[in-house]
């Protein structure tokens, strides 16, 4: 017996083998039978194949056409009403160096960085003097008075750059949401520091030197007012809100002049990042159309961009960038224009407004692939924007009765009475109550507050989680 012939080894295979062989012929048969009715049925209505697939082209090139000269009538309307469409529109017009703030900016910045860790920017967290819990450390002090002797060529470059009537740092537009916008970290970076200076100024008796340290974090705060996307208006909230809180620190050290605080006052009057944060969105939804664009233009790279994803879903996205996809893909681009248009217009409103708006209607009209990517809902960011502004309006207020008390020896009773002797240009109402500041007198001091975000009044509660904004009240206090 031969060591490999399996049928002498296993007799028993032989009999299922034959036993095999009429199954195989008949199922052969079956097979060969149903080949020949296909193609019978094939020849019979290979025309109505034919009628199916042509309507169903016509179908597509229909709906092609009707959608996208839509979407060409709504980017139409945008671009008469004076809105980017684009991306590359964002860009503006070249400005010389000798006017550019970005130029000394971008020579602070690179003085910010520190060569001893492999270049990352210094790191404020170790001298924050905005804070009260950070002034009661001495330590605390120490490395601020160190952050601030270090980086005082940086601070200068920023005094200048801030000075010059235009700001316009490089950025690389035309990539859409690929633009980076790398100089907004190291600018606020710059901006603590200098507010961190007035805190440090103003311990030491330099009423004056603070008032111009907190005056610059401001003027800090219109350098990207002209940049047209989210992170502006978000970004400069930040940097209005170092500016406040250098204020209130300032003050438990010592009193400004008359002088000094209505110039400051004057320079709180004007922030209202309102306009700005609607012009931001009118950037994105520009950066959006970008976006779109590219994937019209670059299927292939646009597919191969989800390389975490499964071949099916990189073959979808490629599709949906090609003409096959064209119908689903100009309905999605004209969802994102019409859903940023409703966007744009709710989030002209304030916060506080607008949480009186049913807003379901936003999860459920984002259905589109892409416009549920592209497209997130901002509203819930007014309420930053709207933080910066009950900030600076606090303050203003802050500086009139600390200007009533110089006065008159004695905070004044009400808001009204502070308004009739100080005759100041302020705006007293509470951006997220619509009334006066919450004020009363507590003491030998005063409270004073915004109701917050939340739009509950806390009765002064203040609850300062950075990672969660304020979700109390926005208190000014003197004891």
């Amino acid at each position: 017996m031969s060591g490999y012939d399996i049928r002498e080894q296993f007799p028993t295979f032989r009999r299922i083998a034959r036993n095999l062989r009429p199954i195989a012929r008949n199922l052969s048969a079956i097979c060969r039978s149903i080949v020949r009715c296909l193609g019978a049925g094939v020849k019979r209505t290979w025309r109505y194949a034919a009628a199916i697939l042509l309507l169903l082209a016509v179908a597509h090139g229909v709906a092609t056409l009707v959608l996208g000269r839509r979407v060409e009538a709504e980017l139409a309307r945008i671009k008469a009403s004076g809105e980017p469409v684009c991306a590359a529109e964002l860009a503006g017009q070249p400005l010389p160096d000798a006017s550019n703030g970005a130029i000394p900016y971008s020579k602070a910045f690179k003085l910010l960085k520190r060569t001893d860790r492999g270049g990352t920017y210094i790191d404020l967290r170790n001298c924050d003097l905005l804070s009260a819990s950070g002034r009661n450390e001495p330590k605390t002090w120490a490395n601020a008075r160190e952050a601030i002797v270090t980086n005082s060529k940086a601070l200068s470059l920023a005094e200048q750059a801030a000075a010059m009537p235009n700001c316009r740092f490089a950025t690389n537009w035309a990539a859409g949401f690929g633009a980076l916008f790398p100089y907004h970290y190291p600018l606020r970076l710059l901006a603590n520091l200098a507010a961190i200076r007035a805190v440090v100024q103003a311990r030491d008796g330099d009423m004056d030197g603070a008032a111009k340290s907190i005056a610059l974090v401001l003027r800090m705060s219109y350098s990207t007012k002209d940049d047209a996307t989210l992170i502006s208006p978000l970004s400069r909230a930040a940097i209005i809100e170092y500016a406040a809180a250098a204020v209130r620190a300032a003050a438990d050290y010592g009193q400004f002049s008359d002088a000094q605080a209505s110039s400051l006052a004057a320079a709180f009057f004007g922030v209202d990042l309102g306009p700005s944060f609607v012009r931001a969105l009118s950037g994105e939804r520009a950066m959006i159309q970008t976006t779109f664009a590219i994937i019209r233009r670059h299927p292939a790279d646009f597919a191969e961009s989800w390389d975490d994803t499964s071949l099916t879903a990189r073959a979808y996205w490629y599709c949906y960038g090609t003409y096959i996809g064209r119908p689903f893909f100009y309905r999605d681009q004209l969802e994102s224009l019409r859903f940023m248009r409703k966007q744009i217009r709710i989030c002209s409103l304030t916060y506080r407004q607008i949480r009186q708006l049913d807003l379901t209607w936003m999860d459920e009209q984002r259905a589109g692939p892409m416009t549920a990517i592209v497209c997130p809902i901002f509203v819930g960011a007014r309420a930053g924007v709207d933080d910066a502004t009950a900030e600076a309006r606090g303050s203003q207020v802050f500086l009139a009765i600390q200007s009533y008390k110089r006065r008159f020896s004695a905070y004044p009773a009400s808001l009204a009475a502070q308004k009739a002797s100080i005759h100041w240009n302020l705006n007293t109402e509470d951006v997220f109550s619509g009334k006066d500041y919450v004020y009363r007198k507590v003491g030998r001091g005063f409270l004073l507050y915004s109701i917050g975000s939340n739009l509950k009044d806390d009765g002064g509660r203040e609850d300062r989680i950075p990672a969660q904004g304020n979700p109390y009240d926005i208190i000014w206090k003197t004891k």
